[in-house]
């Protein structure tokens, strides 16, 4: 980063009357859209603190931009106690408050621009401008590893589809041969980051199997923080969100194995999913059986491929709205249920909003009981702003509407596009059920007995069907939920520890 510090005394009138000409000039700019975002990020951020700022610059997807290098920042002029100054996925919005007066040209770039220009008037009235204008790839997964003293590697897959997915690699300068690669698979509204941020940090599953000697890849599914990239369609394109489980492990999944095989000269990996990548992970092996091979074994943690279950049940009597959200995507297109640009706000103002300082009633870690179950304060309150630092992650309309079908089907089965479409697909009005009995890896599942996202029963169905089951693995721990698996400290770690023992019974 480059930045230079001058002294002034105070900014003489030419320089007043240009910003004020600059403010006039890009205020056109913006629409009502941008200014509603603005007035609400205001509005959040002053209920933390009268003497915080956070200033946003973020970026959109523009399809007829290329990567540019271009940020253009007049001044920032800020009298303040305290400045904190964070910098998120979007560029946009600026805001005017009485003691903040910002001037910005629009950036867009593809990657994050950290502009700034601060003005800071401090109490011993020493005046410093700082002027920072730099191009960076804010990458917290990579942020991450490297904090923690691991080597870690960024890696692009590009699927048969056209989708660019970023995988994060901690390799080992020399491997053995013993023991193969592991990929990491994230959950719905997840990235590669949640695989290390358990607390502390040495619970992290990708530093537990680094320690241990493995070489560890972390992937990431289509649409998520880091696999936001197509080779034809922009971010913004219906098209790009046209995709549910199905997709992926049509594509993603064979396309991220067959890398890390390439990358590491191994015939086999061993595959860890929770969550949402476990339906990628059964979807993928029968529809790409050839893939049965190169899975050496499969650790199944909180799978959620049946859903009948999913919530105790409750759902089930709300699967009537998938119809209603295909009738929506039919008029409107796929678009995605929680866009970048409203993740990228949330992991800014949430992990302030969950600080315990802040949150001193405990709000968050309430609502996370009371959305994902109690699991005896397993994951404890002091977690929360890292988490909220990388989750919610984004997430398509048209991932969360098959497993609405899912839940009313009661039965695993592809995506229900209506009976024409049907027909015309499938040769069948009703979409036709995964077949499982193509699945001839050893699997491993793990289940959490107070887990209402991936149930129980719903776990032993999916048990009852494989036909080369490991292992079935209930958790000791009583009140172990569904996001322990990523975030459940010591408990976490020893449900990984056992995952490692399956892991080294399959390695050559």
């Amino acid at each position: 980063m480059v930045g230079w510090t001058r002294a002034h005394s105070d900014l003489d009138g030419a320089k007043k009357n240009e910003r004020n000409s600059l403010s006039s000039k890009y205020s056109k700019l913006f629409s009502r859209g941008h200014l509603r975002t603005v007035l609400v990020t205001r509005t959040v951020i002053r209920l933390v603190a009268v003497d915080l700022i956070v200033i946003l610059c973020v970026t959109v997807d523009v399809t007829v931009f290329e990567e540019i290098d271009v940020c253009v920042i007049e001044r920032v002029d800020v009298v303040v106690d305290v400045c904190v100054v964070a910098f998120v996925d979007i560029c946009v919005d600026v805001f005017v408050d009485v003691c903040v007066v910002v001037f910005v040209d629009i950036c867009v770039v593809v990657f994050v621009d950290i502009c700034v220009d601060v003005f800071v008037d401090v109490d011993v009235s020493v005046v410093v401008l700082v002027d920072v204008c730099v191009t960076v790839r804010v990458d917290v997964t990579v942020g991450i590893i490297r904090g923690n003293g691991y080597p870690v590697e960024v890696h692009n897959v590009i699927t048969d589809d056209g989708f660019i997915l970023e995988m994060h690699r901690i390799p080992r300068i020399f491997p053995s041969q013993n023991m193969l690669p592991v990929l990491l698979m994230h959950g719905n509204l997840q990235s590669s980051a949640d695989w290390v941020i358990n607390s502390p940090a040495n619970n992290s599953f990708a530093f537990i199997l680094f320690d241990m000697g493995y070489d560890v890849w972390l992937g990431n599914h289509r649409g998520n923080t880091y696999s936001k990239r197509h080779s034809l369609y922009s971010i913004n394109s219906a098209k790009f969100w046209d995709f549910s489980f199905h997709e992926m492990g049509q594509y993603d999944f064979p396309a991220l194995v067959d890398y890390v095989l390439k990358q590491t000269g191994h015939s086999k990996l061993h595959y860890i999913s929770f969550s949402y990548s476990t339906t990628v992970f059964i979807a993928g092996l029968t529809l790409k059986p050839e893939y049965n091979a190169k899975i050496a074994s499969g650790i199944v943690m909180g799978p959620s491929v049946f859903q009948a279950n999913f919530a105790n049940g409750l759902f089930y009597y709300f699967s009537f709205s998938a119809k209603l959200i295909s009738a929506f995507m039919d008029i409107f297109g796929t678009i995605p249920l929680l866009p970048h640009f409203y993740t990228s706000l949330l992991n800014v103002i949430l992990p302030i909003f969950c600080n315990p300082k802040f949150d001193v009633i405990g709000i968050c870690p309430n609502f996370i009981r009371l959305a994902l179950g109690d699991d005896g304060n397993l994951i404890r309150k002091e977690q929360l702003p890292l988490i909220t630092s990388v989750a919610p992650a984004p997430s398509g309309l048209k991932q969360v509407n098959h497993l609405l079908q899912l839940t009313g089907s009661r039965n695993f089965v592809q995506y229900d596009y209506g009976r024409a479409r049907n027909i015309q697909l499938y040769g069948a009005i009703k979409p036709p059920s995964y077949n499982l009995s193509e699945i001839r890896v050893p699997i491993a599942l793990f289940v959490g007995g107070y887990d209402f996202i991936a149930h129980r029963e719903d776990a032993k169905k999916l048990a009852s069907k494989l036909p080369n089951l490991y292992e079935y693995y209930n958790v000791p721990y009583k009140q172990f939920c569904h996001i322990d698996f990523t975030y459940g400290r010591e408990v976490a770690a020893d449900v990984y520890f056992h995952a490692v023992d399956i892991m080294k019974k399959h390695d050559p």
